[in-house]
C-alpha cells in the first residue's frame, strides 16, 4: 500500500526520533534523556511524541526491533550449509551481536531491565534467541551432531549464556567468554 504524504512524514519523523534517541541514550543515559530533549531535537511537540510512541519505553522497543532486523540481515547473508566452518560463522554472528550490544550498551541494559516486566520486550528478546537457534539447528544438521537439541533448548542455553556474559562479565572479556562458553556448548552437542 502506498503511503500518503502525511503518513510518509510521520514515518520519517518517527525514524529520526528513534535514531536521535539512540544517540542521546548512549551519550547521556536513558534516564538522563528527557522527552523534551528528544522533541526539541526532532522539532516536534510533546503531544506529537506521545501520539507517535505513547511513552519513552516504546522508543527502546523500536530500537531493539531495528537491532533484530540487523541481526536477521547478517544471518541472511550467510549460508550455513555451504560455509567452510559453520561454527566459526556462528561465532562471527555472535561477536557481531556482542559488538552491537557493546556499542549501544546503555540502551541494551535498559531493554534488559524492561524485559523483566514487559511482555513485548520478552517477545523481542525471544526473537533474537530464535534467530540464533535456527542457525544452530542448521549447524547441527550440517555437522550431523549426535546430541541434537530442540530449538527451545538451544534458545534457552544460547540466549541465557549470551545474556549472562553481557551482564556479569567485564566488557573486555565478552568475546573470549562467548567463544569459550558457546564453543563448550557446541562441543557438548557434538
Amino acid at each position: 500500500k502506498e503511503l500518503s504524504l502525511t503518513e510518509k512524514k510521520k514515518v520519517m519523523s518517527m525514524n529520526k526520533i528513534v535514531r536521535d534517541s539512540l544517540h542521546y541514550f548512549e551519550k547521556n543515559g536513558y534516564y538522563n534523556t528527557s522527552v523534551d530533549k528528544l522533541c526539541e531535537e526532532a522539532m516536534i511537540s510533546r503531544s506529537t511524541f506521545f501520539n507517535y510512541f505513547g511513552n519513552k519505553e516504546k522508543v527502546i522497543k523500536l530500537i531493539m526491533e531495528d537491532g533484530l532486523q540487523d541481526l536477521k540481515d547478517v544471518i541472511g547473508s550467510v549460508d550455513i550449509m555451504s560455509e567452510e566452518d559453520p561454527v566459526e560463522c556462528l561465532m562471527k554472528i555472535l561477536v557481531f551481536q556482542l559488538k552491537a550490544t557493546k556499542k549501544y550498551k546503555n540502551t541494551t541494559f535498559v531493554f534488559y531491565r524492561m524485559m523483566m516486566e514487559d511482555e513485548e520486550c520478552c517477545r523481542i528478546k525471544n526473537s533474537f534467541d530464535e534467530e540464533i537457534a535456527i542457525l544452530v539447528e542448521q549447524i547441527q544438521e550440517r555437522l550431523e551432531f549426535k546430541n541434537k537439541q530442540s530449538r527451545q533448548w538451544i534458545k534457552n542455553v544460547f540466549g541465557g549464556a549470551f545474556l549472562d556474559i553481557v551482564i556479569l562479565t567485564p566488557e573486555e572479556d565478552w568475546e573470549k567468554s562467548v567463544r569459550e562458553t558457546i564453543g563448550g556448548v557446541i562441543e557438548m552437542m557434538k
